[in-house]
């Protein structure tokens, strides 16, 4: 590389040596005389040819090994390069952290996919099966069925809550027929790809937008007893009310009642005999 500068120290270059240690680029430690290269103030150590390498797996050009730089992230993982050495096309914009470049790029049967995925080492552009964002990357795919997802979104949580709503929402990939808007955003769903969707009630949010943390306290909830559902409506007594979306008390009115102008749907005749009046806000609940 250009600059042999510590991952750790870098105002310090690399010195060359045949004192051999164990490798930060390959993992690997020969005993004996090896070329490399080591920094005088740490245990870094790097051997001469992970320098600059080939790996026709990973990447069509040549890789050098650079120093850390926390402006620049793995092409693959996405992972900061803040106190890392990586690897970088003397070609082209990609990098690749030393991690993904040594290891299998696959994962196997994780909860998010029964099939084992397989990273395309190509950019390409996609819908995210899982979040249904249209990007340009490098998304993993299965080759046992047509399902493509975004390496971020097969670790989205199966189960959370988020501020914007009452009840526990799950990661489903599918939404079945009908027209859905985001609880969020206000945004329409696409209900071919993967959202969360309350089991409770209706309510239907994008991935990304419910685990934006700004939503999601990143706790997940797969596996942990829920507490009990708290009612719509509580009663406190025969002529007072509290309903779970309003935030003041509710007085029981009959619908005779009420003044002129005010119109309560009758869809069944028991629930057209007792409407709820808010006393502040004069909030209907019927």
């Amino acid at each position: 590389m250009d600059l042999n500068l510590c991952a750790y120290h870098d105002s310090f270059l690399l010195k060359s040596t045949k004192i051999s240690s164990k490798c930060r680029a390959c993992y690997k430690n020969y005993h004996g005389n090896k070329q490399g290269y080591k920094c005088d103030f740490c245990d870094f150590y790097v051997h001469a040819e992970c320098m600059n390498i080939n790996i026709p797996s990973r990447h069509k050009h040549p890789l050098q090994l650079r120093p850390c730089d926390m402006n620049f992230s793995c092409c693959l993982c996405d992972t900061r390069f803040s106190k890392k050495n990586f690897y970088q096309c003397s070609r082209c914009s990609f990098r690749i952290c030393i991690p993904c470049a040594r290891k299998p790029l696959t994962i196997h049967r994780y909860k998010t996919h029964e099939h084992t995925l397989h990273q395309i080492l190509m950019k390409i552009s996609f819908t995210c099966d899982a979040c249904g964002l249209c990007s340009t990357g490098y998304p993993y795919i299965c080759h046992q069925c047509c399902f493509i997802i975004h390496r971020s979104c097969i670790f989205l949580p199966r189960v959370i809550c988020i501020n914007h709503h009452d009840h526990r929402i799950s990661h489903v990939f599918s939404l079945g027929l009908g027209k859905f808007i985001c609880g969020v955003c206000d945004e329409p769903v696409n209900v071919d790809c993967g959202a969360y969707s309350c089991l409770t009630c209706s309510s239907v949010f994008h991935s990304k937008c419910a685990t934006d943390p700004m939503f999601w306290d990143e706790k997940e909830l797969e596996g942990i007893p829920e507490e009990e559902e708290s009612k719509p409506l509580e009663v406190i007594d025969q002529n007072l009310i509290i309903h779970f979306n309003h935030e003041h008390n509710l007085m029981k009115l009959s619908v005779s009642s009420l003044r002129h102008g005010e119109v309560i749907l009758p869809h069944e005749e028991v629930r057209t005999q007792l409407v709820s009046m808010c006393d502040v806000l004069q909030f209907l609940s019927h």
